[in-house]
């Protein structure tokens, strides 16, 4: 994928983008599968965009339980929400799920104007605040899937939610069950029996991470 074709460069011309990737300097580096790619603490100073691949962004609490707050893929970007924010360390970390390949951006040099103060350039900024606000989105719709009371209501509440996004009620989960049970917050074998009364009931219809919601 062409680091300029990803949304933080939507609306600015080719030559433009060359132009701005030129002064901006980013670096690429590839991870294999597991690796850490990024920790959110007080070093942490770039715009990390995926180029090729997946990963999640994890947090372990002090008793070493593990929440997936997010799936990335390609053309995702990660670290602009932490980006106005002095963390410390707060034990969330990037992990890539499959060999992953991602180019890095300093902050300072997104967020700084330009001499210049170039439309490109506020166009820039335009874009970044843009994602925020789909960040914040997105963030809205997990606590609203966290906050359902039991198994059934949170499995439920996120694939009602995916079947939106995808416009009809088949569609494949970004992650695998195991994993889709660290995101919705449960003990993995209590979700698996849930699924599988879902099933039986004829509510869903489950195959590994395709996922399809049956008329009732």
């Amino acid at each position: 994928m062409d680091l300029t074709k990803n949304i933080l460069f939507k609306g600015i011309s080719e030559y433009d983008c060359g132009r701005m990737l030129k002064c901006m300097n980013p670096y690429e580096k590839v991870f294999r599968a597991n690796e850490t790619i990024s920790r959110f603490d007080h070093s942490n100073d770039t715009i990390g965009v995926i180029i090729s691949g997946s990963a999640s962004i994890v947090r372990y609490d002090v008793n070493g339980n593990k929440t997936i707050l997010e799936q990335l893929s390609e053309n995702s970007i990660f670290g602009e929400c932490l980006a106005f924010a002095n963390l410390t360390d707060d034990g969330v970390t990037i992990y890539a799920d499959s060999e992953c390949t991602v180019s890095f951006i300093k902050y300072d040099q997104i967020t700084k104007r330009c001499s210049n103060a170039c439309a490109c350039h506020t166009r820039l900024v335009e874009n970044l605040f843009y994602m925020i606000s789909l960040k914040t989105l997105n963030l809205s719709e997990r606590v609203e899937i966290l906050s359902q009371r039991s198994i059934r209501s949170k499995i439920m509440c996120c694939f009602n939610i995916n079947a939106m996004k995808s416009g009809k009620n088949s569609f494949e989960l970004p992650f695998s069950l195991s994993s889709f049970a660290d995101y919705i917050c449960v003990d993995r074998c209590a979700m698996m029996r849930e699924l599988k009364k879902l099933k039986d009931e004829g509510i869903i219809d489950i195959n590994r991470k395709n996922v399809k919601l049956l008329e009732q």
